[in-house]
């Protein structure tokens, strides 16, 4: 991955503000010792012995289209970012130029085939990256002066709070990823005055977290259970995917393939699978997708044809169904496991 020194510069256009940070810094783009959750239930333990590799997944996507979307012709776009288990869908999508030359976007929830759009107060960007089973978003907005990038969560009845900002400096960023059920949300922060590390937000507080050995830590996946997925930079240059359990452990996300580097472990599900992607050489572009579960030890390739690829892995529910932006970075993909066809006696 590029260096992210970019997402906290001072812009030369509010155009080019915009994109990065709402498809840059938010979306983590391919271009580019406690439990955590308040669970009762006892943590999972992790595999102790070799990863088993299941037979290939194929998945398929539909692309989703918002109504009122500014068209891809005119430098519009569609970020689908979040699903949970009743199928809501949520994001944020380009609406209309401004007078200011920068496109203006609002976040959008989609249930039951109700569209409702979001837009915190005052804020001409607004985004929605995380949904938990209740419906609360977690999401991220701009203000006029593109400076910095603010967090924000928004109950099921539409009652927004704003984060207070876990990073200090001009050119800083806060990004809420992942709400779950018990209302906690973890994230990732930085500015050019402080690292960029991993954050969880509980009652109203911040508690950071670094990888051991990491110049970058990146929390973006969280489940009902309080075990985080992320990845981190170390000093070699590439990334890493890990699992923060509930119960503190760290476990890697190690593809079993050879030559694989470049891993980015995006959301985790309450089954404990992770999904996410890794490259074995500088050619393959987006890289490989995957799902592995580091506490059973399995990990599942995933087979798509090349449209239906994701350039950035969004969330992901319990059945399977994941969403993302496909490889134009325009196109909001959702994408789902092919059932194979029941075969009959006599077939």
């Amino acid at each position: 991955m590029k260096s992210h020194s970019h997402s906290i510069q001072r812009f030369s256009s509010p155009t080019r503000a915009l994109r990065t940070l709402s498809l840059g810094v938010l979306t983590l783009l391919a271009i580019s010792g406690a439990g955590l959750a308040g669970s009762d239930a006892e943590g999972k333990k992790p595999a102790e012995q070799g990863v088993k590799i299941l037979p290939a997944k194929q998945y398929e996507a539909t692309a989703l289209s918002i109504p009122g979307q500014l068209p891809v012709e005119e430098g519009g776009w569609t970020e689908l970012l979040g699903v949970n288990d009743k199928g809501t869908l949520v994001g944020g999508f380009a609406t209309q130029p401004s007078e200011t030359e920068f496109l203006l976007q609002s976040g959008f929830i989609l249930a039951d085939e109700r569209l409702t759009v979001v837009n915190v107060p005052g804020a001409p960007v607004t985004g929605i990256i995380g949904v938990n089973n209740r419906e609360d978003v977690v999401g991220y907005y701009l203000l006029d002066d593109l400076t910095r990038l603010h967090s924000y969560t928004r109950t099921k009845h539409g009652v927004i709070v704003t984060l207070p900002d876990a990073a200090v400096g001009e050119f800083s960023f806060t990004q809420a990823s992942s709400i779950n059920g018990a209302g906690v949300v973890v994230g990732t922060c930085g500015s050019e005055l402080e690292p960029i590390r991993a954050f969880v937000y509980r009652n109203g507080e911040y508690t950071y977290f670094e990888h051991p050995g990491a110049v970058e830590t990146w929390f973006w996946g969280l489940n009902d259970h309080g075990d985080v997925s992320g990845f981190w930079l170390g000093s070699t240059g590439s990334y890493q995917g890990f699992v923060l359990t509930r119960n503190g452990e760290i476990l890697p996300v190690l593809p079993p393939v050879p030559g694989a580097y470049r891993v980015l472990t995006r959301p985790i599900n309450d089954r404990g699978e992770v999904y996410g992607t890794y490259r074995t050489d500088d050619t393959s572009e987006g890289g490989f997708e995957f799902i592995m579960d580091v506490f059973k030890g399995t990990f599942t390739p995933i087979v798509k044809s090349p449209e239906d690829g994701l350039a950035v892995i969004g969330g992901m529910n319990n059945r399977g169904t994941v969403v993302g932006v496909g490889t134009d970075l325009a196109t909001g993909l959702l994408s789902r496991p092919v059932r194979k066809p029941v075969r009959t006696r006599g077939h």
